[in-house]
């Protein structure tokens, strides 16, 4: 089973290496609990990737599940969304938090998850990095 979104994490792979000559590496565990992950100065960085297919204005904040975020956290781990329009980094994902809300949504976008209720935390894409394509 290959990994989810591949065409999105082989864009951002270029664009790390474009931009910082950064070699990202992906796990070779599909159901790691981040997507890759790169050296830099003798230390390593987890990152997630979350593709949104829709332009980074439509809503003023984002969303990714809350267990996700806690990973995402107690790791150090860098985020990025790939939106259609630009792409944002986030080094600190704490700094992000808003608030956590139930919400009635899939389960996963990549996978046909089913609907069900669960917490997401709401992030503030003013914390992130952005840059164009």
């Amino acid at each position: 089973m290959e990994k989810t979104d591949s065409q999105s994490l082989n864009t951002l792979a270029t664009l790390f290496k474009d931009k910082w000559n950064i070699t990202l590496h992906t796990y070779d565990d599909i159901f790691n609990r981040t997507d890759c992950w790169f050296d830099w100065k003798d230390k390593s960085y987890d990152v997630e990737v979350k593709r949104r297919r829709f332009n980074s204005d439509k809503y003023p904040t984002t969303i990714i599940n809350l267990d996700k975020y806690k990973e995402l956290v107690t790791r150090k781990a860098i985020l990025v969304f790939m939106f259609d329009d630009c792409w944002y980094v986030c080094k600190d994902v704490a700094s992000a938090y808003i608030k956590s809300t139930p919400m009635f949504a899939r389960h996963t976008t990549d996978w046909d998850g089913e609907y069900e209720w669960s917490y997401k935390a709401e992030l503030n894409l003013n914390k992130f990095t952005k840059y164009d394509y």
